[in-house]
């Protein structure tokens, strides 16, 4: 009798723990069900108050304005267009009938509260911009605020816009949702409506590159596949300032064969002139594409700049990451330009590179390259200032979102106050001086 009570008990013991863990997995995936539809309403109860507070201040004061020209003017208020909503859906928006971006958008508010659109999301497309594999995509409703539009604005899209947008799907959260409204509304300062692009914006005589990230690679492999030697420079506000104290910079940025324009400052500077710029094509965005197109075509890159050790970090950090990359060789800026300048020039032609990158920073790399270019045997000569900093860890670059927004030089100038502040506090008002007395000029002339 003892012995059937003690196999009762055992086997109760062995069912009970199977029973409250199916109990608990059970009750945890309803607390789960639950949690999610109760998120899901409290985000959609925030999205519509936000929607509403800006159709009643923006969108119904716009609407009558509309309807004012309209009754004066015979325009249209609203713009039909067919979009791609959840799951591959087809819906009909209407946008007020205004040019400005910011403003087309408001009626758009609307639809966050019938729930065909969101605040954030991926592009709003039409049928004509799918690609094959993109189901993903359309998982949820597109958003009013996307981050193709941040980066278009700022110029530092170059991964592309389908890219991003799936980077934008596998990194959403309610927070980075957050993050991209905010950044959104200095996006708005930058967007530009103009979408026809010069070959080139000229400034203050030195014809600067309007191109891609990727017609700038596109660029440099075909002039080493020609054997075309060539010298590329980079420009930001900066440079363009101390070409009015120093002529002799000026007169090698000139002889240039390429300018590549640098920062969001020539980005403004592009929007003032109604000469838009296609991307910010700087040099330590550039590097990664580089890199690997130096990989694929099997190119050798030589680094000469920066203090000493600086190059060979930096070359250690560039190997780690692109498998295969060929680093011809590497030598520090603070050689001796009278005495050593013949046995650094035999070094670099005989490690047989095909990119030389220097960094000695404007001006002194440029002039350099100037004096220095038919000595040289690398195809492509390029200067890159404090590139080598960044990529060796020495500097630690701005968060991608500063970068996105325009503020990239703020936190360059919180990490280097005494050296930075003259930089942009004073030189950035004084280099917008110059665009707008160059605009009135070539205006009056």
């Amino acid at each position: 009798m003892h012995l059937r009570k003690d196999e009762i008990f055992k086997l109760e013991k062995r069912i009970k723990p199977k029973r409250f863990f199916k109990i608990r997995k059970l009750v945890l995936k309803v607390i789960s069900c639950f949690s999610g539809m109760i998120f899901s309403m409290i985000s959609y109860i925030v999205r519509s108050i936000i929607s509403i507070l800006i159709l009643v201040i923006l969108g119904i004061p716009l609407f009558f304005i509309l309807v004012i020209r309209k009754t004066f003017a015979r325009k249209r208020i609203f713009i039909q267009r067919d979009i791609i909503g959840k799951n591959g859906s087809r819906i009909k928006l209407r946008y007020f009938n205004f040019r400005s971006y910011m403003l087309r958008n408001i009626s758009l508010f609307f639809y966050v509260i019938t729930r065909e659109i969101n605040i954030a999301g991926v592009t709003i497309k039409d049928g004509l911009e799918r690609t094959l594999g993109d189901s993903m995509l359309y998982e949820d409703n597109p958003g009013i605020f996307n981050l193709w539009y941040v980066r278009n604005s700022s110029k530092t899209a170059h991964e592309g816009k389908y890219k991003i947008e799936w980077e934008y799907v596998f990194k959403r959260r309610f927070f980075s949702d957050m993050m991209l409204i905010l950044k959104s509304i200095p996006a708005f300062l930058y967007h530009e409506e103009i979408q026809e692009y010069k070959d080139t914006l000229s400034l203050f005589g030195l014809n600067i590159d309007n191109l891609t990230m990727n017609q700038a690679i596109e660029l440099i492999h075909s002039k080493i596949i020609t054997n075309t030697k060539r010298k590329i420079y980079f420009v930001n506000p900066d440079c363009l300032n101390k070409i009015f104290n120093d002529r002799a910079y000026y007169k090698v940025l000139d002889n240039g064969d390429h300018i590549f324009p640098d920062g969001i400052g020539i980005k403004i500077a592009g929007k003032i002139l109604k000469n838009p710029l296609k991307e910010n094509v700087n040099g330590t965005d550039l590097l990664p594409f580089l890199c690997e197109s130096a990989v694929k075509n099997n190119q050798s890159i030589f680094l000469l700049g920066g203090k000493s050790g600086v190059a060979d970090k930096m070359k250690k950090e560039l190997m780690q990451k692109y498998k295969g990359i060929s680093i011809a060789g590497t030598y520090h800026g603070f050689f001796d330009k009278v005495k050593e300048n013949d046995s650094i020039i035999e070094m670099i032609n005989k490690s047989k590179a095909t990119i030389l990158l220097i960094a000695f920073g404007a001006p002194f790399q440029e002039k350099w390259i100037d004096e220095n270019f038919d000595k040289l045997d690398p195809i492509v000569q390029m200067g890159v200032g404090g590139l080598f900093d960044f990529y060796s860890g020495n500097t630690q670059r701005a968060p991608r979102w500063m970068r996105e927004v325009g503020l990239e030089w703020f936190y360059r100038f919180t990490r280097e106050p005494k050296r930075m502040w003259k930089r942009y506090f004073v030189g950035n008002p004084v280099f917008i001086y110059r665009i707008l007395k160059f605009k009135f000029r070539n205006r009056v002339k």
